[in-house]
């Protein structure tokens, strides 16, 4: 039931996750369509990124630092 989901359970379009993770929409867009970031398609042009799915994405790479240059490399920037 819609109503009865939680904080972790909601959807985030890509601004919101361009917020968190503080690099632009576009950028964002780009991993969410290359399959990078875990999506939901709710629409046949929609996706959506589930908000636990977004943490669990993040300490995966906060675990395995690694992934993090591979990911710099398809976005075209550097990690800092």
């Amino acid at each position: 039931m819609i109503g009865a989901m939680n904080t972790k359970q909601r959807l985030l379009i890509a601004d919101e996750v361009a917020e968190i993770l503080a690099i632009s929409p576009r950028q964002v867009t780009r991993l969410m369509n290359a399959g990078h970031i875990p999506t939901v398609r709710v629409t046949n042009s929609a996706l959506r990124v589930p908000l636990e799915d977004l943490c669990e994405w993040i300490q995966a790479r906060i675990d395995r630092p690694s992934e993090i240059s591979a990911l710099s490399a398809h976005t075209g920037r550097a990690h800092r």
